[in-house]
């Protein structure tokens, strides 16, 4: 199926094909329920596509909702409508009702009480980097986790000076998960307090070795 897409068309690009087809009706069931126009950027990403399908796929089990089943709530002071849970309950994504049409989502962490983290800038953004973080998840020959100490600013400057930096994120898994490109693949860093886990993803496991040894120069 030929997808086009304004706003979610680089997670599109990454989307293992074929993509299953969206659920209009949900989408007029979800506005009629929740008493508002949901906005353009989220709209697309259901319609279009199977777009709860795909965050549930795209995840560590977590429970992706149906539009649906969206719930309009208010965090500290702002609207959200509430569309990811955690597969442990430990923390729930919500997208800002601000009158954006791409609009910021929020993950609201261990409530409660409710601790609120700007999570991605647009709700294009956060689909875009959950399929990042979840292609190849658990893949036995294109997947590596790393434990190591956590991040240092000299490392985070070297990481940066030698691959793409991608878009980042804050109050879940880490404090701030920082996400990095290259040829060979990815590079997903939760950075703690305690700790950083590094995870290296790519297409095979040829690559894979490739991305280890030009990692290795900065662990």
């Amino acid at each position: 199926m030929g997808v086009v897409m304004r706003y979610n068309a680089k997670t599109i690009d990454m989307l293992r094909k074929p993509i299953s087809v969206g659920k209009g009706p949900s989408i007029i069931f979800a506005e009629r329920k929740l008493g508002i126009r949901l906005p353009e950027s989220v709209r697309e990403w259901y319609s279009e596509i199977d777009g709860r399908n795909v965050l549930s796929k795209y995840s560590n089990d977590d429970w992706a909702l149906d539009p649906s089943e969206f719930a309009r709530v208010e965090v500290c002071g702002k609207e959200l409508v509430k569309f990811l849970v955690e597969n442990q309950d430990v923390c729930w994504w919500g997208f800002e009702l601000n009158g954006s049409d791409d609009p910021p989502v929020q993950v609201n962490l261990d409530p409660p009480p409710d601790n609120l983290f700007q999570y991605a800038a647009t709700f294009s953004e956060f689909t875009y980097v959950r399929v990042f973080d979840f292609d190849r998840w658990w893949d036995e020959d294109r997947f590596l986790l790393e434990t190591r100490e956590p991040l240092r600013q000299l490392t985070i400057r070297q990481l940066e000076s030698r691959f793409v930096s991608e878009p980042q994120s804050v109050g879940w898994p880490g404090v701030t998960t920082y996400r990095f490109s290259t040829s060979f693949g990815r590079i997903i860093i939760w950075h703690g307090e305690c700790q950083a886990d590094w995870i290296l993803t790519a297409p095979s496991s040829d690559a894979l070795d490739h991305l280890k040894q030009q990692v290795s120069a900065v662990w």
